[in-house]
């Protein structure tokens, strides 16, 4: 219990007011796991609390209360937030067609053996017999249909979660005041340089997004609110053209 403790803004000590031991970077304590700041705000619940594992499809999930969360701090940007959220309504349709499919599957059952100790005790002709099967068989439909709707729900969160991921990747390089690297968006998002390369992948379609190769051989990637880099220098050719232009602009009355 107080590990879910919300602690609220970051102390100017560095000092976990629940135990007293020391904060790490990212506003954690590792001894009672108090954690501080809006980098830890839940998306869903607005408040600040841990994340753990345990969410859908392999994602973190709030502490408090059980909504999918990254493990990176751009929850609150508003694309993150929506898709964490749509994550979270399909994660719950995927579970509640589950109980429902199960239940409508012990439905059935119980009617079916329900079924057969009249038809054994009683004997009914062949017509009601089958209609005595037959009925007992229906929720077994239902419990085929919740079933592919709980599969849809789990693709949707899937996907939803992939939204998110892919957010907070162009929230990360919109913010940078410089180009990254793959590892370096990897450590921003507190995720492996796989995860990474993937999300790069996933927004490379992404109209604002900028990729260059260093004079190491390194790709990087940038967006246009990113700030401004460093222009490359000029060739003879395009200096003369630009000088051109230059004088043509001032001449203009």
């Amino acid at each position: 219990m107080t590990a879910l403790r919300l602690a609220g803004s970051l102390p100017e000590d560095g000092v976990c007011r629940v135990c007293g031991e020391g904060l790490d970077g990212l506003g954690r304590c590792a001894g009672c796991g108090a954690v501080y700041g809006a980098a830890h705000r839940c998306p869903h619940c607005n408040v600040v609390a841990a994340a753990e594992p345990g969410g859908p499809d392999g994602a973190l999930r709030c502490r408090l209360c059980g909504g999918p969360r990254l493990p990176s701090a751009v929850g609150e940007t508003p694309g993150v937030k929506a898709a964490l959220q749509k994550a979270r309504r399909s994660s719950w349709q995927a579970r509640w067609a589950l109980v429902t499919g199960a239940a409508l599957a012990g439905l059935s059952l119980v009617a079916l053996v329900a079924s057969a100790v009249i038809i054994g005790v009683f004997a009914p002709s062949l017509l009601v017999s089958l209609g005595l099967l037959a009925t007992s068989a229906l929720p077994l439909a239902g419990a085929w249909k919740s079933r592919a709707s709980a599969t849809q729900a789990k693709a949707a969160t899937a996907e939803a979660l992939r939204e998110a991921w892919a957010a907070a990747a162009i929230a990360v390089l919109r913010a940078s005041s410089h180009e990254l690297s793959a590892r370096e968006l990897a450590e921003r998002l507190h995720t492996d340089e796989d995860n990474a390369e993937r999300l790069l992948t996933d927004i490379a379609a992404t109209p604002e997004l900028r990729t260059r190769v260093t004079d190491e051989g390194e790709l990087v990637f940038s967006t246009h609110q990113g700030r401004a880099r460093v222009a490359e220098p000029l060739d003879d050719d395009e200096a003369t053209l630009e000088a051109e232009a230059s004088s043509a602009r001032r001449a203009r009355p």
